[in-house]
């Protein structure tokens, strides 16, 4: 009877027939309950695969982690009196890496000329995509102002551009000096990234409008 038309349970029960999950990840080969917690992203999932042993290995949402690639192999082994066959089968599976979520604490305001604007980034990563050690990877930030209207000034310039004691180019916040930006509307821009696999997934960008009034007006 061919097993295309015998459901999962049906298969289990077949008489003489062994099953066995093994799989490829991070460069590891090892049966699925020799798995490490970083591996599997999970100690539910490193729990769970310990116990797969069955035609039927579903893999919990959210276990995976993003940004890899999987080998699942199953070994199906059938014995006949003295005689025992094996076959294998392999899939591979990649897991998408979800987009790094960030914004401008405060948002969009209104702000007098003569203050000093405050800009901090909140940046989240679904995934917690770490380092080949398991540290946490290190999100990276890229800022820009664009004149609606008004002018940014060198001093605001020398902020986002030149600050040389940013690693990595620019931190999550970035301060800009009261009168580097003449009374106008303008949009800025925040850029997230996490180290060192984040650039897989390209730039997450969020942007605020700042409205810069003079000094002594309403709302200024």
């Amino acid at each position: 009877k061919s097993c295309e038309k015998l459901s999962v349970d049906q298969v289990a029960a077949l008489p003489g027939l062994g099953f066995e999950w093994s799989t490829t990840v991070a460069g590891v080969n090892a049966p699925l309950n020799v798995l490490t917690e970083l591996e599997w992203g999970s100690p539910e999932m490193v729990q769970y695969a310990s116990t797969a042993s069955s035609p039927l290995l579903r893999v919990p949402k959210n276990k995976l982690v993003g940004g890899r690639e999987y080998e699942f192999r199953l070994t199906v082994t059938m014995k006949e009196g003295a005689q025992v066959l094996t076959t294998h089968a392999t899939v591979h599976v990649v897991v998408d890496m979800r987009p790094i979520h960030v914004v401008i604490a405060g948002g969009s305001r209104t702000v007098a000329s003569t203050a000093g604007i405050d800009l901090v980034a909140l940046a989240y990563d679904p995934d917690e995509s770490t380092k080949g050690d398991g540290s946490p990877g290190e999100f990276l930030y890229t800022w820009s102002v664009e004149a609606v209207s008004g002018e940014v000034t060198d001093a605001a310039m020398d902020v986002l551009y030149a600050d040389p004691t940013l690693e990595n180019g620019f931190g999550s916040t970035v301060a800009l000096p009261g009168g580097s930006l003449t009374p106008g509307v303008y949009h800025v821009t925040v850029g997230a990234l996490r180290g060192p696999v984040g650039g897989a997934r390209g730039e997450t960008k969020s942007t605020v409008e700042i409205e810069v009034m003079e000094a002594g007006a309403p709302g200024g």
